[in-house]
């Protein structure tokens, strides 16, 4: 039957549309599979390898409401890509929290190591439980809550690894109360990890050939566990909303800046703990001294 001129002039436009609604879905399809985090304030980052890890943190922009975050992401940082589509992959969730720490234990530097934090307005707050160490295993993928009883829960504090045996640090922050709604300053120091030699009877005298082999402690309620270190010297020994940075080439931790008796750092003031000796010292800093500032960070280039 031969077609009316009315649907002769419609079936041409019907079959240019067919592309266009197939580029459209096409388009939609690619752009779903696209990984975006939510923006957030108060997460933490930490490279591991060549894979750059987001966990935590607030999604919202009141602070006193605002959602807290148990999303972990990764960005492989080894190849270039392109900025408008960041090849971020979505992990499983670990702990809620926010201004925590995020730092690196166990063999190989391997494990994820989330500390503290705040958890009052995560959908399942770990009040009352004072243990808030948590490791992510970046070979295998999976979560683990730390069997060893923790320092007291705090936020606003730093943490930074040894890489050389796994050993980390955390100092200052602000204590949170047992229902996580009140906190305090502190000055304290800890440090939990490491290795230990699995042939103790070894000595320097011993064959070059044959070394001991560093073994980790992992964390159990038979190891060490957490210890806890002398503070810094001086006026300015509690410490929070500061920054710590571990020198990989002597082991010194640098602090710079944040809140100590309720008023800002002056940044020419510069705490220094010695990882190796277990010992502090102040430094001061000259030439161009930045203004005060809190909640900042810092991290040591490649060559220290």
């Amino acid at each position: 039957m031969d077609m009316s001129p009315l649907s002769r002039m419609k079936s041409p436009a019907a079959s240019r549309t067919r592309p266009i609604l197939l580029l459209l879905l096409s388009f939609a399809l690619t752009a779903d599979a696209i990984v975006i985090p939510p923006a957030r304030w108060g997460h933490v980052s930490i490279l591991c390898g060549t894979q750059l890890y987001i966990h935590g943190g607030q999604t919202g922009v009141n602070p006193m409401t605002a959602p807290i975050g148990s999303d972990l992401y990764s960005l492989d940082i080894s190849a270039a890509f392109n900025a408008f589509s960041v090849p971020w992959v979505q992990l499983t969730p670990g702990p809620y929290a926010s201004f925590h720490s995020a730092s690196l234990l166990g063999p190989g530097n391997s494990l994820l190591a989330i500390y503290g934090g705040n958890t009052s307005f995560a959908p399942t707050s770990s009040t009352g439980s004072s243990n808030s160490l948590n490791l992510y295993n970046t070979a295998t993928g999976t979560w683990t809550a730390s069997p060893i009883q923790d320092p007291p829960r705090r936020e606003h504090h730093t943490a930074a690894s040894r890489l050389g045996d796994g050993t980390m640090f955390v100092y200052g922050g602000s204590l949170l109360s047992t229902d996580l709604m009140t906190e305090s300053a502190t000055p304290e120091m800890w440090t939990v990890g490491g290795y230990r030699d699995s042939n103790p009877s070894s000595n320097s005298s011993s064959s070059a050939t044959s070394p001991a082999i560093p073994e980790p402690t992992g964390l159990t309620p038979d190891t060490v566990g957490w210890r806890k270190l002398p503070g810094p010297p001086g006026s300015t020994t509690d410490r929070s909303y500061h920054s710590a940075t571990l020198i990989r080439s002597n082991g010194l931790l640098v602090v710079i800046g944040g809140v100590s008796g309720g008023a800002l750092v002056p940044m020419s003031e510069i705490l220094v703990f010695d990882t190796a000796a277990g010992t502090w010292s102040v430094q001061t800093a000259t030439g161009a001294t930045p203004p005060l500032r809190r909640s900042h960070v810092a991290a040591a280039s490649i060559s220290h």
